[in-house]
Order: C-alpha cells, then structure tokens, then sequence
C-alpha cells in the first residue's frame, strides 16, 4: 500500500505504510499535513491516521491480544503491515 502525503495542497511524497508510521513516530508530520490511499474518498488529515489504519488490541477472532504492527518486506503483500494473535495465530494486515 502506498500513502500519499500532501501539505498545503501539494504531494511531498509516497511511501510504504511502515515509512508513513515512522514519519509520524518521528515528528516528520505535521498534524496539518494529509494522506490518502487507494480506494479512500478524498484526502484525510494525518492527525485521524493511527484510527484510519487502526491497529487492533484483541483479535476479532477470539478476543486474544495482537501483537504490535510489523512491515511485511515480501511477497505480495509487501508494504503493508501486519499483527498476529497471540492466542489463535490469526493474522491481520493493514
């Protein structure tokens, strides 16, 4: 997945969403600033983004705890993020 970030009505760049994470983490962000991804209807701001990826605490599954979020670095799903249960070994991916 690719998130676009714009600040003041112009793209500053694309990136993976484990980069966009850590650019936050980082500060590199503004509140202000915006993202989008495909299939969104128009631009969010990146002060809603951690509730827009939403990682979960307990797996929808069986209610055990997830484990923290991890950029998956092959395969076809390459760039997304991903948590496992704990409890079930059920796997989501943002």
């Amino acid at each position: 997945m690719t998130v676009h970030v714009s600040r003041n009505g112009q793209e500053i760049g694309q990136y993976t969403q484990h980069d966009f994470n850590s650019l936050m983490q980082a500060g590199r962000l503004l509140p202000t600033d915006h993202f989008w991804v495909e299939g969104m209807d128009g631009w969010k701001s990146v002060s809603i983004a951690k509730s827009y990826f939403g990682q979960r605490e307990k797996c929808r599954h069986c209610g055990g705890k997830m484990t923290e979020q991890k950029p998956v670095e092959s395969g076809p799903r390459m760039g997304q993020m991903k948590s496992i249960c704990l409890k079930c070994g059920h796997t989501e991916y943002h």
